[in-house]
Formats: C-alpha cells, sequence, structure tokens
C-alpha cells in the first residue's frame, strides 16, 4: 500500500520560520491548523504556538519549550534536541505562506484519500446502510470542497446564470448598493481634523439603534467593536465628551440608549497592547483583538488611525501597507466583521500607500474638508475611490472617483446631517483647490528638533515623515535642504543632529 502524501519539509520549515521571526505565525494562521500536520510531533508543536499567541505573548524557542513541558508533550514534540534543530532550519521566513500551501496541499490530499477508502469499506460491508456511506463521504467532500482542495476555479457562463449567489449582508447601504457589507474591508481616508472620527461615532450610534446613519442609509442594527489606537486611559475624556454630546441631542439622536451599551464596545490601544506598543501585524495582539470582538458579537471593527499600529516602521511604504492589510485580512477571517480602518491623508492629499489600498481593500472612501473651496467649517465631501459593490444607481464618476455624500456637522450636538445635492466636483480637490497644498520647507525640520531634541538621522527621518505626514523621500530631502541652508547641524561626535547655534 503506498504511503499517504506528507510534506514533511515543508512542515519543518513552516515551524522553523515561525520560531526565526514569530510574527510570521500570523501569515498561515487562516491557512493551517494543526490537522494539517501529518508528522504528529509537529501537530503537537503548532498547537502549542496557537496556544502561546493566544495567551497574548510572542513565540520563542523558550517559551515554546517551557509550554510543552507544562503539557506534558516535550517528548511527544522530539524533544528538546528536536526543538534546537528546528530553531536553525531556516534563515528567513519570507517563505512560510509558501510552505504552509504545500503543507496544505498533501493534508487535503490525505484526507481525499482517507474519505475515498472509508467509503469504499462501507460499500463492501451488507451491514451498513449505503445511504449512509454516500452521506458521509458527501459530507467529508464538502468538507474538503469547503477548505478549497476542491473548489472550481473555472466557470461557464451558464454555471454563474443558474447559481444563486448570496449578496453578504449589507451593513451600510440602501437594499439595492451598498457602502459595506459584512465580510469586508474598507479604508476611510482624510486629513486630521475633518471629522471621520466623528462620522464613524455617528455611524456606530445609527447601527446600535436601528437609526440611518447621516439621514442617508440604511437603518438596520448592528454590534461595532471601536478600537481607539490614540487614547488611553488618561486620555480617554474627550471620547467619552464626543459620545455624551451625541446621545444628550434627542432631536437627532431618538434611539434607546440601552441598545448603545449593547451593541456599542470602544476599546483604548494601549489597554488592548497591555502597556506596549499597540501593533496589529503583531499576532498576539492581532488575536487578543479578535478574541474580544468575537466575544462580543461584532459586526463591525473600528480601527481609528492606523498611523499608531505601522507595525515595523523600516519597511518600504508598499510592504508596510501590505502587512497591515494582510493582518487585517485576518482580523475579518477571524471574526467574520467588516472592518473599517482610518487614516490620514499626506499633505498633498493622498493616501499613503493608496495604489495597495484600492488593489487589495473593498471599499476606499476619502472625506475631504470643503472649507477651502469657500463653504462654512464642518462642511465635508464623502467620495469613494473604490466599491466593489458597485456605485451608487444614477452617481457620476469624475474620473474613479465617485461623490457619495455632502455632510454637515452640527459642532454642537457633533451629529453629521446630509444635504440633498452632491458635494463639489471632486476635479476640484484633485487640483487641490478642495485640499491642502503640501507646504514642505527645511524649517518644518527645525521644528521637530525644537520638540525632540538633538535626534539621529534614522530617527529624525521618521519623525519629519510623522510630523508632517510625508513620504520618506520628501523627509530625506528637507533634512539636506536644513543642513545646506545652516538651519541644522550634525555632531559629529554624538552622531545626531541638532539645531545650528545662532
Amino acid at each position: 500500500m503506498k504511503e499517504l502524501p506528507q510534506a514533511v519539509e515543508a512542515e519543518r520549515a513552516v515551524l522553523a520560520s515561525i520560531l526565526f521571526e514569530p510574527s510570521a505565525l500570523g501569515e498561515v494562521q487562516d491557512l493551517l491548523k494543526p490537522s494539517d500536520f501529518a508528522l504528529e510531533r509537529h501537530k503537537v508543536i503548532y498547537e502549542a504556538f496557537l496556544e502561546i499567541a493566544e495567551e497574548g505573548k510572542s513565540v520563542d524557542g523558550f517559551l515554546l519549550k517551557a509550554k510543552l513541558e507544562e503539557t506534558g508533550k516535550l517528548e511527544k514534540a522530539g524533544g528538546a534536541a528536536y526543538l534546537a534543530e528546528l530553531q536553525t532550519e531556516v534563515a528567513t521566513a519570507a517563505n512560510i505562506r509558501h510552505y504552509a500551501k504545500l503543507v496544505k496541499k498533501a493534508s487535503h490530499r490525505r484526507k481525499l484519500i482517507i474519505a475515498t477508502q472509508k467509503a469504499q469499506e462501507g460499500a463492501f460491508r451488507e451491514d451498513i446502510d449505503l445511504e449512509e456511506v454516500i452521506t458521509d463521504l458527501e459530507a467529508e467532500l464538502g468538507s474538503l470542497r469547503d477548505q478549497g482542495a476542491a473548489k472550481r476555479f473555472v466557470f461557464t457562463v451558464g454555471d454563474l446564470l443558474r447559481a444563486e449567489v448570496e449578496k453578504p449582508p449589507e451593513l451600510v447601504g440602501t437594499g439595492d448598493w451598498a457602502l459595506l457589507a459584512k465580510g469586508q474591508i474598507m479604508l476611510l481616508a482624510g486629513h486630521p481634523g475633518v471629522g471621520k472620527t466623528t462620522m464613524l461615532h455617528n455611524l456606530a450610534l445609527c447601527l446600535a439603534t436601528g437609526l440611518k446613519p447621516f439621514g442617508l442609509w440604511g437603518g438596520r442594527t448592528a454590534r461595532t467593536y471601536y478600537l481607539h489606537t490614540e487614547a488611553s486611559p488618561e486620555n480617554v475624556f474627550p471620547v467619552k465628551a464626543m459620545l455624551n454630546r451625541m446621545l444628550e441631542d434627542r432631536d437627532r439622536f431618538t434611539g434607546n440608549p440601552k441598545d448603545v451599551e449593547e451593541r456599542f464596545a470602544f476599546r483604548l490601544g494601549a489597554e488592548l497592547a497591555e502597556g506596549t506598543v499597540l501593533d496589529i501585524t503583531n499576532p498576539a495582539h492581532r488575536l487578543r483583538l479578535a478574541r474580544e470582538a468575537e466575544e462580543f458579537g461584532a459586526d463591525l471593527i473600528v480601527v481609528d488611525p492606523l498611523r499608531l499600529i505601522v507595525g515595523n516602521r523600516d519597511e518600504n511604504a508598499a510592504d508596510q501597507v501590505t502587512a497591515i492589510y494582510m493582518a487585517l485580512k485576518a482580523l475579518r477571517n477571524e471574526t467574520g466583521a467588516a472592518i473599517v480602518a482610518v487614516t490620514h491623508l499626506n499633505k498633498a492629499g493622498k493616501v499613503p500607500g493608496s495604489y495597495v489600498w484600492e488593489a487589495l481593500a473593498d471599499v476606499v472612501c476619502i472625506a475631504h474638508s470643503l472649507e477651502p473651496l469657500g463653504h462654512e467649517p464642518g462642511n465635508v465631501g464623502l467620495y469613494s475611490l473604490k466599491n466593489r459593490n458597485g456605485n451608487p444607481p444614477g452617481r457620476r464618476s469624475y474620473r474613479g472617483v465617485v461623490p457619495l455624500a455632502w455632510l454637515v456637522l452640527d459642532f454642537s450636538s457633533l451629529w453629521f446631517d446630509a444635504r440633498e445635492d452632491l458635494p463639489p466636483d471632486p476635479e476640484e480637490i484633485r487640483e487641490g483647490r478642495g485640499g491642502r497644498k503640501p507646504e514642505y520647507e527645511a524649517k518644518d525640520v527645525v521644528e521637530v528638533l525644537k520638540v525632540e531634541g538633538p535626534t539621529g538621522y534614522t530617527a529624525l527621518k521618521e519623525l519629519v515623515m510623522e510630523k508632517l505626514s510625508c513620504s520618506r523621500q520628501t523627509a530625506e530631502r528637507l533634512i539636506r535642504k536644513a543642513v545646506r541652508s545652516g538651519l541644522i547641524v550634525k555632531d559629529e561626535r554624538k552622531g545626531v543632529y541638532e539645531i545650528a547655534p545662532f
């Protein structure tokens, strides 16, 4: 009899990659289960990885050994010597997804062979009902199809016309059109202070009580888990004050406050990270977030803003955005909820890593202040750059940008109301008349040093990027210009840049 398919070397490579780079666990968690490993020792080790991550810890060789000793499974995992071998198996974790797919493929083949063998044995036995054998086989094959083992990737037009395709339930939309559906990922971008957070609090209160967001869409109920990455126990007062002002306006908020308590939960980033820097690309942080959101029964998870959870700041922008998106996708897969991620536009009015977001996210929206066009403060145009659900009926697209709503903020109650007409032509914003023109100057670097003090080159570059919301290349250019202009000087002995003495 032939040996069942295995991918032992790939299994070792997956485990070794996680030991080499603990964050790599997040790359394969949505793909691999312990049962996908052919060798028992590998199943035991992978289970230990998941248990360590579930406890909010980052995997390493010491914790792995301690966990296996604690559960009495060290020998079952091959012993301390085998764990030591794994730690020297790979020199990079970059290929872990490839190894994981090989493991999954072998797992599917084993399960398919076992299922058909079991059905064959049952068919030979007269004492077993044949219908029961067929039902069991169909269930096994159905499970494999759900996991992608026997999925058809090519469909005829007839298949598509006959199939009853179930649309994901919308959270925000009109019934004929969805701005955001459950299980989708949306990016909401805008300049600081434009009202993104206020909009989303409006939305969460409406979803909690069945009101129509901005008086425009929906009217259904849903649970929102709101992660405030900037708020901490020391500075949470503004968030509470904002919510209280919204709830006190009984003309606009006509819902039941008890529904808000039941269906709207917010979490502080500092608390979730337990005193460390919150990083959604860290599997431990993400799993803690996923567990809480799932226990709450969240239909919508809001991460506001993204800039404080950017993961590895040494990566280039595209890799950084891709890593964040993959973490959000894993969070979506773990909870089944829709995700709204909030980010700031840079001075040029661009979304950082916009081409990556537009390629990967389901929905990308921008909130623009209309004040530079001569309108009163609080007038905001909401535009869609991408929507997998399609455009609202009858809406004209301006070079791919679709106007969604003209919103006006009531500063006393902090509720947004929608005007009947649509916001101005987005071409005006694209050309800079509706946004902020970039005004980068060398003296901006001086302002950073005034706050931070003497700083090394790499740290200074990162600070300039963060304070000005500019690209790495722009930050480097500004630092060079500040040096050439004599505004800042480098202390060669200490290796830091400081403001030039006058």
